[in-house]
Formats: C-alpha cells, structure tokens, sequence
C-alpha cells in the first residue's frame, strides 16, 4: 500500500472565509461581553483579514469555519444565536467562561448537527439540560462538567433520554452534574452502558449518586478511565472492577474491608503505589498486582492471605526486601511470579518444594546457591531464575522435575560443568544457560535432547568440540510440530506454532574444530556460533537450514570459500561471516549474498567481490590479520503464543542484545489468564 499518489502543498490549499461565515463569526463577537484586557483570541479578530487565520477559528476544505475555540476569553452575560447558525462546525469550546445563562440557551446546540467535539465545562450555565442536545449523533467528546455553583442538571434526571444516540461517544464529563434521581439509583448505570458501546472515559465526579454501582457497567469493555470520587457509593470498591480488561487505577488501592468474599483480584496495568493490599481473607483465587508502581516490601504474611491462591503474580514493580517464607503456605498455588523487582536474599529451601506449576524470580537481586530441594515428583514446567547473582551451581534434584518445558538460569553467577542428566528432562524446550561461569565440553548435551527447541550457551567458558550428536538429535528442529503443549494448573496450554522460533546460540565460548556436518535442522531460525576458536570450512550442508533467517559465524578460524549452497538460503536476513580467514570471490550466481552489507564479510584479507572490493584476475589468498573489530546483528522472526505471563530474555552479541530479548521474551509467554 506504499505505492499511492500524493501531490500538494504540505501544509494543504490555503483557505479564504467565506463572507457569511465571516459575518456570523463578527454578529457572535459584536454581541458578546468579554474583557479585552483578558482576551487573547475575540481581540484580536480583524474583519480586514481572513477569518480562516483567526485566532481560535478553523476552516474546512470548502472555507466554512469548523472548530470554535474561544475557552478563557473572560465571556460573560448571554450567548448570541449567531453561533447556532455556524451549522458546519465540528469542533467548540466555550469552556472556562461566565456566560452566567440560564441552560435554555442550550437548546440551540441542538442545531449543531456535526459537532464531533464539544466542550461546555465550567463556563456558567446553570439550570437543566436540554434533550436538544441529543441530536448531536456525531459526538465523540462530551464535557458539561460544572463543578462550581450555579451548576447543572440532567432534565428530568432522564440522562437515558439525553445520551441515547451518543453511540460514537468516547469520553463523557459530568463533573459536578446533578444526574440522581431518587429511587433510580441504577438508571445512569444501565443507561451508560447500553448507549456508549465505545465509551473510553467517564467522568462522574461530585454528580450527587448514591447507592451501589451496577456491573451493567461491564458492556464498556473499552472504559480505559473512569472517575466516580465525590459521590456516596457503597461499597466504596465494586468487585466487578476486577473485570475490566483497560481500566487503569491512579494512586493506592482502595480498601478491600467490605469484600468478604473476593475471589479475583486483577489491578494490574495500573499506576498503583503504596502498601500491597490484600482482602482480609484467604478467599482469593487469583491475586495479580503486576505491572503497577508498587516500591514496598511483601508482607510477612502474603501467603497466609493465598491459602486458597492458584495464581499470584507482583511481576514488574519495584518491590525490595526478601521473598517471605510465608509464601510456603500457599500450598494450592500453582503460578508464583515475582519477577522484575528489586527483591533480594535467598531462594526459600520450603519455595522449591511446593506444588509450583511456575516460578518466575527473573531480575532480582536474589544471591547464595539455587536450593537442592525439588522433591521427588516436582511439577514444575517453567522455571525462571534469569538475572540474579546466583552462585555455584545447578542442583541435581532439579533433575526431578520432568515436566519442565522453559529453563532460565541465564546471566547469573553460576559455574560447573554441563549438568549432564538434563538428558532426562525429555520435555525441556528451553534451555537457557548464557552469561554465566559454566566450563567444559558439551558432549553429554547430545545424548537425549529431541524435544529442545531454544539453546542458548552463550559467553561462558565451555570448550571441547560440538558434539555431531546434538545436531543429529534435535528432532525438534529437524521436522516441523504444530504446537507445543504443557499442563498449566490443570489445563493444557498450546504454544502455536513453536516451530516459528528456534534457536541455537553457542557464542563466546572457547569451542573449536569444524562445524559438524550433519547440521541439517531445517527449521532453525537462529545460528551463532561466533567468537569461538572454529576451524575447517563452512560445511555446504548449511544451505539446507532453508528456514534460517540469521546466521553468525563471525570471529573463528572458517577457511576456504563461501560455499555457494548458502544462496539457497532465501530466508535469510542477517548474514555475519566476518573475521575468518575465508579466500575466494563472495558467491554471485543469484545475487543473495549481494543483499548484505560489507560489514558481513569484514576482515577476511582472501575474500573479494561486491560488497567489497572487486576480483582481481589473479585472487591470491592472503593470512588475515588480527583485527579487533566487532560486527554483530540482530534477528528478525514472528511467532505467536497462546497465553502471556512468563517473560524472560535470551542475549546474542552486543548489539543484538536489546532486539533479540524482546522478541524472544515473547515466546516464553506461556502461562494464560484463567
């Protein structure tokens, strides 16, 4: 759709005031009273110039004025009824003024058919309003707030009858608005909510309501805000407001001491600050305070408050202090995210030993060694432990776990030998393991690894040769799967389709040799294999990976030339084979090593052609030199997974850090809203 026409002035055809237009807008200024002295728009208004360029006044294509701003031009007195034959108009303000009118001068808004925006607020008119303005069907935007006296009134308090055709409205203001009615405490409610299916914001301040809110207010499934302070409702928290999927919550959480016997507790996505509240039972089923502004400690006694708790999750605050033992009494809970926090201490020895479906602990400040509790029958299946300063190494019990699907111990502290008996996790598809102290080969790594998907060893201190096995055995990459299934809390949850990312990042280690041959993994994406000692040639076979959209196999030892089965790779979108001692002219026969820049061939003296320097006839290999010149980059791939809690980061090199983790913490997203 990039291929339209477009031609013109940028800042479109200039436009003249038509006279009529231009003699309404002088009749309406001619019979207002304002101060001059306050005045910054009215004052200005010259009829010896174009009314199109008055301050205040915008004209549309056919030169007819459309937006009226003249808000704080100190009005007082009457309005004039020259404004109401300004039928044209999309857009008016007349807020923040005196106009000190009673409110049947407002039935001539009523005329305004086309009015899209319309601002009234604090502007002095008092009295009831009339259903006249119903006939404004366009309206997007609607504020009458009157907060100060002499104030409003819905006419007849029948504000189903004013708002009724306001289908396209998106944010009503009634601030200060007398809209009660004695004995109809749930009209407005039911009215609202079965006339603006597209409302955005309600703002009901001071509007004299009583009574308990209605949750016929649920049908505004896109109520992002809503204000109702300065009215006498009880209970003073509805617990239906769990339930909207946009509504966000400013400064701390209301009381929850009039709800026995909330079940569900969902204010995440909020700006909430201040203590972490918590009903005063242990009713609660599913407790999420995620995504807030939370900088306070976890009570000593969170998880007497979760005895009932399958899912509880305060990821994405700014929590400190230490996670409490009492969360080991929490014995239904099933989900246990903690992550991106500032908590810090020690991994409770009991947390390891409850029925944990997943932890998450990612990007905290969590020290000493990973607890070798996992009990005989350990359910977990997601396991995230990334980003702490965990020490020593891993636990063998963790081997206990053969449900688990997602291990993260990246960019810890950690260090050992590749723990070999992660053979036994048959349902591992994630392994994470970069950024930390581990050393070793990785032989044992290909012994039984068919269901892994995701392996990423980067920048430890492993050595050895890569071990042919593995690659002969990731069947996971070899032969494409629709989905991906593990058992979350009782349910079965689908990531579809797991084949869209796979991943190998074996960079910045010590391992040498040739690149095994047997690499035929048709659906990788991702290969990094760089800064390493590799030897040999690139194998050919490398042209089978017809999925692979990035390869890296920058700073090794690669010999000889670019074999031309890597134009097979159709896919591909990052190419890095800089820094190696590769000869020969870069492969030309369809132009798909062309598409790269020179910095994906970079200090290989041997090599020549476009990008980089032209062939001689005579092409003579030349030892390349050391230089210490770093070129990395970054992976593009789409995918789509069923349920989103578990978000964890994967690192390439450098610059491929930022991009790489976003997208692959996307694919992690694996537990759902049940």
């Amino acid at each position: 759709m990039c291929n339209g026409n477009w031609s013109g002035d940028p800042e479109g055809p200039e436009l003249y005031c038509l006279h009529d237009q231009k003699e309404l807008l002088l009749e309406l200024r001619n019979n207002l009273t304002y101060d001059s002295s306050l005045s910054t728009k009215l004052v200005h208004w010259n009829e010896s110039t174009d009314c199109c360029q008055w301050l205040g006044v915008k004209c549309d294509s056919k030169s007819r004025v459309s937006t009226l701003d003249l808000s704080s031009e100190s009005i007082s007195g009457g309005i004039n009824e020259a404004l109401f034959r300004l039928v044209f108009l999309r857009s008016l303000n007349l807020a923040q003024n005196s106009f000190n009118s009673v409110v049947q001068f407002l039935s001539g808004f009523g005329n305004l058919t086309y009015l899209s925006y319309l601002n009234l607020s604090n502007s002095g008119f008092s009295g009831q309003i009339s259903f006249d303005l119903s006939n404004l069907t366009r309206l997007v935007v609607l504020d009458l707030s009157s907060p100060y006296s002499p104030s409003l009134s819905i006419e007849n308090s029948d504000i189903g009858r004013l708002i009724h055709s306001f289908t396209s409205l998106r944010e009503l203001y009634l601030n200060g608005v007398n809209i009660s009615a004695k004995g109809y405490d749930y009209d407005w409610c039911n009215a609202i909510s079965s006339s603006l299916p597209n409302l955005r914001v309600l703002s009901l301040s001071n509007s004299h309501l009583t009574g308990p809110l209605d949750s016929s207010l649920l049908k505004l499934q896109f109520l992002s805000i809503i204000r109702l302070d300065g009215n006498a409702f009880f209970p003073r928290f509805p617990e239906f407001f769990a339930d909207f999927p946009n509504l966000k919550f400013n400064g701390s959480v209301p009381s929850f001491a009039l709800l026995k016997n909330l079940t569900v507790i969902n204010l995440s996505r909020n700006r909430l600050s201040g203590q972490i509240p918590f009903p005063p039972s242990s009713a609660s089923s599913y407790v999420d305070f995620s995504n807030n502004n939370f900088s306070s400690s976890l009570p000593p006694d969170t998880g007497n408050f979760l005895r009932r708790a399958f899912f509880f999750s305060v990821a994405n605050n700014s929590l400190i202090g230490t996670i409490p033992l009492s969360l080991c009494n929490a014995r239904h809970l099933q989900v246990l995210d903690l992550s991106n926090n500032r908590l810090h201490g020690r991994i409770p020895y009991c947390l390891l030993q409850t029925s944990l479906t997943v932890l998450n602990l990612k990007r905290n400040n969590l020290s000493g060694h990973i607890p070798n509790t996992f009990p005989f029958g350990c359910g977990l299946e997601i396991l995230d432990l990334s980003w702490n300063v965990l020490q020593e190494g891993v636990p063998r019990s963790l081997g206990r776990c053969t449900e688990l699907a997602v291990l993260d111990l990246g960019n810890n502290e950690l260090r050992g030998n590749l723990p070999c008996w992660l053979n036994n996790l048959t349902k591992l598809h994630v392994l994470v393991l970069r950024s930390n102290k581990f050393h070793g080969d990785i032989s044992c790594l290909g012994e039984n690894s068919s269901s892994l998907q995701i392996i990423d060893l980067s920048s430890n201190n492993f050595n050895g040769v890569l071990p042919a096995n593995l690659f002969q055995n990731l069947m996971g990459m070899v032969y494409y799967q629709d989905s991906v299934t593990v058992n979350l809390h009782g349910q079965d949850v689908e990531i579809v389709p797991a084949t869209s990312f796979n991943s190998l990042d074996f960079s910045n280690n010590h391992f040498q040799g040739a690149i095994p041959e047997t690499v035929e993994l048709k659906y990788l994406y991702v290969l990094n294999f760089s800064h390493n000692a590799l030897s040999g040639s690139i194998p050919a076979s490398l042209g089978n990976l017809e999925c692979l959209q990035t390869l890296d196999l920058s700073f090794n030892n690669l010999v000889s030339e670019i074999p031309r089965q890597l134009e097979r790779l159709l896919s591909l979108s990052n190419l890095n084979l800089s820094h190696n001692k590769l000869v020969g002219r870069i492969p030309i026969g369809n132009y798909m090593m062309q598409r790269f820049p020179a910095g994906s061939f970079i200090g290989n003296e041997g090599l020549c052609g476009y990008p980089l320097d032209s062939c001689s006839e005579l092409n003579t290999p030349a030892i390349q030199k050391s230089v210490d010149v770093g070129m990395y980059i970054s992976s593009a791939w789409g995918f789509f997974v069923g349920l989103a809690l578990i978000i964890w980061p994967l690192v390439l090199s450098e610059r491929w850090r930022r991009y790489y983790n976003k997208n692959l913490d996307n694919f992690i997203s694996l537990v759902g809203e049940h």
